[in-house]
């Protein structure tokens, strides 16, 4: 009997999620002591009026309702998102390096979220949600696109680590194309229409310029894994 994979099989376990790294930028998974950055972010109407909340959070529990989604206690619990709290880099680490433990990079300032929201797969039919948010002084400055483009190729060697580890031969095929990627804009957004264009998004098949207020976005899984 063939195994079918989830994206939850090949992802790994929280406490083995590894950071990413840009020229510019620091992605890390989240952590509590995060949540006075989140807290700013989510209460900033210039932010919060392209979400599907469009709106500030309320309260202070509310933040810590959508922060707890992002944090895992242990291994224990089933992963549904792969985000990530994105920061600068210090200014002296210029280049990736591999070979930097976990706590050695220094960060810099906060600057917004970025990553999947929600993790569906297949037999279920809808794809995994992916979003972005940063704070407006880090507007204009090229780091949307690097965060996109930065977690897009590290999803991708995510996935294909995560398929190595299993003999193709007791596999079933994927339906959907495991690993690809949904988003939501509004026609309004031009700067984010513009970053997931420039890494390369395209619009959902099914998409109606005339009757529909947002854009469908999907990003495919590359060959070999389709």
């Amino acid at each position: 009997m063939k195994m079918v994979l989830t994206l939850e099989t090949l992802l790994p376990l929280p406490s083995k999620t590894q950071p990413i790294y840009t020229s510019r930028l620091f992605l890390r998974p989240f952590k509590w002591t995060d949540f006075d950055n989140f807290y700013k972010l989510r209460t900033t109407p210039e932010v919060m009026q392209w979400t599907s909340q469009g709106r500030i959070d309320d309260l202070v529990d509310q933040t810590k309702q959508w922060m707890s989604l992002f944090i895992y206690e242990n291994d224990e619990v089933p992963r549904r998102n792969y985000n990530f709290a994105v920061f600068l880099r210090d200014e002296k680490s210029d280049v990736r390096d591999e070979t930097r433990s976990e706590g050695d990079e220094k960060e810099g300032d906060f600057i917004g979220v970025c990553g999947l929201v929600c993790l569906t797969s297949p037999p279920i039919s809808l794809l995994p949600s992916f979003g972005y948010m940063f704070v407006p002084e880090a507007w204009g400055k090229g780091y949307g696109t690097e965060s996109v483009q930065g977690f897009r190729d590290a999803w991708w060697s995510t996935i294909r680590s995560g398929l190595d580890k299993y003999d193709n031969s007791s596999l079933s095929a994927p339906e959907n194309g495991l690993g690809t990627l949904r988003a939501v804009t509004s026609k309004k957004n031009q700067a984010s229409i513009k970053i997931l264009q420039k890494s390369g998004w395209t619009m959902d098949d099914g998409y109606d310029d005339d009757s529909q207020k947002d854009i469908k976005w999907v990003l495919k899984t590359p060959k070999p894994y389709e």
